[in-house]
């Protein structure tokens, strides 16, 4: 800004180009002053100007250090349930594999259930070869097995509401108005 103060130069110089201006403000706000270079330049920059601005620009510092680390460790959890999904779903494929027995005990054969329909057990064996069997074939352990098998699902729809609490079912019965 040298020379640029012209006409007050030469009313006054000896006055300094060079100082401070104090500002009154609130102590719960904050404030900034538009500075320009003045008639002969376009340049200009925002101060902040608060009695506390080093106190908030410490505080935003610690607010994004703080959200920065809440957003790491919600990615860690994403991650970690993604990876205990996989884990889950890894075991229950491998505990799906078991050893068919025939009814009569002498033939076996290492495979994983994939349907059962009209009489006919659909099994596919580690070599990805599918087998139909008989299900009369099967021993009582596989019969069990069959029955009780149900699809992997890591995310369970959440069990119905209990009927008596809907209003339709709750009023099954009553007597309205106009009813006999």
């Amino acid at each position: 800004m040298k020379n640029d103060i012209g006409p007050l130069e030469t009313l006054n110089p000896s006055v300094t180009k060079l100082g401070s201006i104090a500002f009154d403000v609130p102590a719960n706000r904050g404030y900034q002053l538009l500075v320009s270079g003045g008639f002969f330049t376009s340049d200009s920059a925002l101060i902040s100007v608060s009695p506390n601005a080093e106190e908030r620009r410490e505080e935003r510092k610690l607010e994004q250090e703080i959200y920065a680390e809440n957003w790491r460790r919600e990615q860690e959890s994403k991650e970690a349930v993604k990876k205990a999904i996989a884990e889950a779903k890894k075991r229950h494929e491998e505990s799906k594999w078991r050893i068919w027995r025939s009814s009569d005990q002498k033939f076996t054969t290492e495979a994983k259930f994939i349907s059962s329909a009209n009489g006919v057990v659909n099994l596919e064996k580690r070599d990805g070869n599918m087998i139909a069997i008989p299900r009369d074939k099967l021993s009582a352990n596989d019969h069990d097995y069959i029955k009780n098998y149900k699809p992997f699902n890591p995310n369970p729809a959440p069990p119905p509401k209990a009927v008596k609490n809907d209003p339709f079912f709750r009023n099954l019965g009553k007597k309205t108005l106009g009813s006999k």
